[in-house]
């Protein structure tokens, strides 16, 4: 199943542990959880709710990690993220006051697409 995801801020900042939306696609379908595992992977940020953010400050959805989903678990916990990842993972960095859109974090390249993504917490890893 196809899913769009990105990060729930307002979730995040008052310590819920459920702070990645998932909406399927195409129903829209909506449920909040700690830990989603994609394929085929597309990082998305579109550029009028990039624009808005930057003239009104106001934060928006514009931002989102697509992909076919493989796993998701409400109950799973960040500590467990560095045993199931290995060293191939690679950090995904994102700040729409910084940047025009994801990009790797140890080297600045832009990411459009990755063969797996792993969204646990707060954070993004690609393979």
């Amino acid at each position: 199943m196809r899913v769009e995801a990105h990060l729930h801020i307002a979730r995040a900042r008052a310590g819920n542990d459920t702070c990645i939306s998932v909406r399927d696609l195409p129903d829209g379908k909506v449920r909040y959880v700690n830990w989603l595992t994609l394929s085929d992977v597309t990082f998305a940020v579109q550029k009028a709710g990039l624009a808005r953010f930057r003239t009104t400050g106001h934060k928006n959805v514009h931002a989102f990690v697509r992909g076919t989903k493989e796993y998701e678990d409400c109950w799973a916990t960040t500590e467990n993220a560095h045993g199931y990842l290995d060293a191939g993972w690679r950090m995904v960095y994102y700040n729409p006051a910084t940047c025009d859109y994801f990009m790797d974090l140890a080297t600045g390249q832009r990411l459009t697409t990755a063969k797996q993504a792993v969204l646990v917490g707060s954070k993004v890893y690609y393979k």
